[in-house]
């Protein structure tokens, strides 16, 4: 790699500059080397060429080391492996989501007096209200903030509980206890996708994920069938489930594809993959809604 710069920095600056790169980079999660630096001990003004070599002299051993890895971590430059860890880490991390989103909602739908909501309706809906307008507003406003960590992993955490609330007090105003019951299949659906992603080692470039997910369906239809006695609820409790494995499989595959619209993803963005997995629930159908395009 070569730097032309019309000064050169002295190695202090160099080093600072280096050491700011590195805690950026492990901020975001993206290999952000600093090219623009002149050789060790500057070179005097005007141009100059500087090599890795030279470079690196101006680094402690531990941090030339750091700098000698591969210089993308994008995902559409890694290897097959990578991909697929990448993959199975925004599963995982789905999956801990939607888990968590169940253990809010089934002590609300469980202990929630139907009774008091039905007389206290207008509460009910300033909280479903105020949940489906902070939802969309957050990716319209916050999305700088959400695309960081840690703030990324914060925001998983309060969507996670304000659905949960909202799931859990839907399921106890009209006595649909399998409403609050879905967050815990579509966490079901969620880490079977990651089990398949590890054991077949898939980055999800092949339609495998997709019959999996039928096969799912298929199995979670038959136990529910066993546990409701009743199709239509069985159906019910793996329809909404299933269609978020399927359109999870679409989504993470053009993270990986980097087809994702307005996004760049790196092996190190699996928590942000996910929240943006959970916004690309309604900003993506709402596109074709919109404008025909599911990216617009």
């Amino acid at each position: 790699q070569i730097a032309r710069l019309d000064r050169a920095p002295s190695c202090k600056t160099t080093r600072l500059r280096l050491i700011i790169s590195r805690l950026w980079s492990a901020q975001r999660g993206l290999y952000i080397p600093i090219f623009q630096m002149g050789a060790c001990g500057g070179k005097g003004p005007g141009p100059n060429t500087v090599t890795d070599a030279e470079a690196m002299t101006c680094m402690p051993k531990s941090m030339a080391t750091v700098e000698a890895r591969p210089s993308s971590r994008f995902l559409a430059d890694r290897t097959q492996e990578d991909r697929s860890l990448f993959v199975a880490k925004t599963y995982a991390v789905a999956t801990l989501q939607a888990a968590l989103t169940t253990l809010i909602a089934l002590p609300i739908a469980t202990w929630s007096s139907q009774a008091w909501w039905n007389e206290h309706m207008v509460l009910y809906y300033i909280i479903v209200a105020g949940f489906v307008i902070s939802y969309i507003a957050a990716p319209v406003f916050f999305m700088p903030w959400i695309e960081l960590a840690p703030s990324d992993a914060i925001y998983m955490a309060l969507l996670s509980v304000a659905a949960g609330i909202v799931s859990g007090l839907t399921s106890a105003v009209y006595g649909l206890f399998w409403v609050a019951l879905t967050p815990l299949c579509v966490a079901g659906s969620y880490f079977g996708l990651c089990a398949f992603v590890l054991a077949a080692q898939s980055d999800l470039e092949t339609p495998l994920a997709y019959i999996f997910t039928v096969f799912q369906s298929i199995l979670g239809f038959g136990v529910f069938l066993a546990i409701y006695e009743n199709p239509v609820t069985a159906a019910l409790q793996v329809l909404l489930p299933q269609l978020f494995g399927f359109f999870s499989v679409y989504d993470i595959k053009s993270m990986v594809q980097e087809l994702h619209p307005g996004c760049q993803f790196t092996i190190d963005d699996a928590v942000f993959g996910a929240a943006s997995l959970n916004l690309d629930v309604v900003s993506r159908p709402l596109g074709i809604v919109v404008g025909g395009d599911p990216d617009s």
